[in-house]
């Protein structure tokens, strides 16, 4: 049976040969047209040959074949004549040693416990997938035999399937591809999500063009965990018009077709943090309507006017853009997000000022918006941000040229646990008593700025209290003795009395420079 097997990955390299020769031949006949060429044709003759030979040996000398299912030599040149029609492969892919496509047509013919397939689009599903499988170095991965992804499968029934922790399970061996780890399925048994977040799979490579004949894809989930992806995701990622999730995080990509991406108008979640992309991200973006969560942080070449973008987004609920070029001024009507919940922006190069009909955001939970150095907020903090009773954190840090007091409606922001307003030495006036009503505040951070008057007696209301930061600012007089005592307090941090400080040290207070 081995010899049948070996028979059917003979015919395979066989074919392979065949077309090389064929290629060369007309290229050959082409190349004589002009003589000067005829000596650089005659070394792509020889090197294209020399390819050949050398995956002709490298597949007859592969002893690990299965003994599932045997094709004969002719039955095995009719199904490899019919993938390769089937799959319109580029004329040379096979010709590549240990290439992807080379490695999944090899096991598609010689080794799939399925084979011979005959439907169409079954057979572009699982080369698709087998493709990756080799791209993404699965044979690396940590997997056993009931999660499927082209292990070997057993056909001896009284061979036990040992799973983790030495445990025995009784679970088959996954052989169809939608019982393989991280995918799932509709009743057709079409592919509607593909999940690998590291884990057993440590996912490396490159995203293969092969993801593109995945057409009913509605998630796509790929993160870095460990190994990873890199170089440039294919332009054939706009070919699936049916994705709702794309998730490329954390892994180090350096390119993203956005054009192409703003072409799948069901996109609801775009991840693509913690990668190393590059350009300008389009306002070809727009066109994503029922886009929801937009997250790409911590890509530090990454650019474009998005925040000026915010409003083509109405069910908007994330949007993360820290530590990017990222720039554009909040749109004055913000307040029409009304679902929004997260906006994360900060050390990124927004501009502008933070417009008062925030405070229409009611489901706005998160809001930091740290500034650097030549961006960030001007103007003043608005009075409606008081309105936003969910919110739960608010870091306004290093935003230079902001002018403002703080409004006594801050008050009024009863679910707030974070306030970090330091480095803004635009920021004055009186700490406003009604910071005392924020009962489950956790921690303030107010230096370097130039707020000014005596430390409010109600801040000792803050029961929740762990974390105050007070350096460098013009408060004077004493500290309360009751906010020493409030039990969750773990640092207190003061510029106390001497050269510009004019505040008493206290007790529980740690005295900077």
């Amino acid at each position: 049976s081995q010899d049948n097997d070996l028979a059917g990955v003979s015919v395979l390299a066989d074919d392979c040969a065949e077309d090389a020769v064929h290629n060369c031949r007309s290229l050959l006949q082409f190349c004589c047209k002009s003589p000067t060429a005829m000596a650089l044709c005659a070394s792509i003759l020889t090197m294209l040959i020399g390819i050949s030979l050398l995956i002709v040996t490298q597949i007859q000398n592969d002893n690990s074949l299965q003994e599932d299912v045997l094709l004969d030599e002719q039955q095995s040149r009719e199904y490899i004549l019919f993938l390769r029609e089937l799959l319109v492969l580029p004329m040379g892919t096979f010709l590549i040693p240990g290439s992807a496509m080379s490695r999944a047509l090899q096991w598609m013919v010689s080794e799939d416990p399925l084979r011979p397939l005959q439907d169409e689009d079954h057979l572009r599903q699982r080369f698709a997938l087998a493709t990756l499988y080799y791209d993404w170095s699965g044979t690396r991965w940590d997997l056993l035999p009931h999660q499927g992804w082209l292990k070997s499968i057993s056909t001896k029934l009284d061979e036990p399937i040992f799973v983790k922790d030495g445990e025995v399970s009784d679970a088959p061996p996954a052989t169809h591809e939608c019982d393989w780890l991280g995918i799932r399925c509709d009743e057709q048994n079409r592919v509607v999500s593909l999940k690998l977040e590291g884990g057993e799979t440590a996912i490396a490579g490159t995203i293969s063009s092969s993801i593109g004949q995945l057409s009913q894809l509605e998630e796509l989930e790929l993160t870095g965990h460990g190994a990873s992806l890199k170089g440039r995701a294919p332009s054939e990622l706009a070919n699936l018009v049916n994705l709702r999730v794309l998730r490329l995080s954390s892994n180090r990509l350096s390119s993203l077709d956005f054009e192409g991406i703003s072409n799948l108008t069901q996109l609801r979640r775009l991840h693509i943090e913690e990668n190393n992309l590059h350009g300008t991200i389009p306002s070809d973006i727009q066109k994503l309507v029922h886009l929801e969560e937009l997250i790409f942080f911590q890509n530090p070449n990454l650019e474009g006017q998005v925040f000026s973008m915010l409003l083509s987004w109405p069910k908007l609920r994330s949007f993360a853009s820290s530590f990017t070029n990222i720039g554009g001024s909040l749109p004055s009507q913000l307040g029409q997000l009304t679902d929004l919940e997260d906006m994360v922006g900060g050390n990124s190069n927004f501009v502008g000022t933070i417009p008062p009909s925030i405070g229409n955001c009611s489901k706005l939970k998160v809001f930091l918006m740290c500034g650097v150095s030549g961006f960030g907020f001007e103007g003043s903090i608005p009075a409606e941000i008081g309105k936003l009773k969910e919110l739960k954190q608010l870091n306004l840090c290093t935003n230079a040229r902001m002018k403002s007091w703080l409004p006594t409606e801050m008050g009024q922001m009863e679910k707030l646990e974070e306030l970090g307003l330091s480095g803004n030495e635009g920021i004055a006036g009186p700490l406003p008593t009604e910071l005392g009503l924020l009962t489950n505040l956790k921690d303030i951070s107010i230096g370097v700025t130039e707020i000014s008057g005596s430390i409010p007696a109600e801040l000792a209301q803050l029961t929740k209290l762990e974390l105050v930061d007070m350096t460098s600012t013009r408060l004077s007089g004493i500290v309360p003795d009751a906010i020493c005592d409030i039990p969750t307090l773990q640092e207190f941090e003061l510029s106390c009395r001497g050269g510009f400080a004019l505040i008493e040290p206290c007790r529980c207070c740690n005295c900077v420079a």
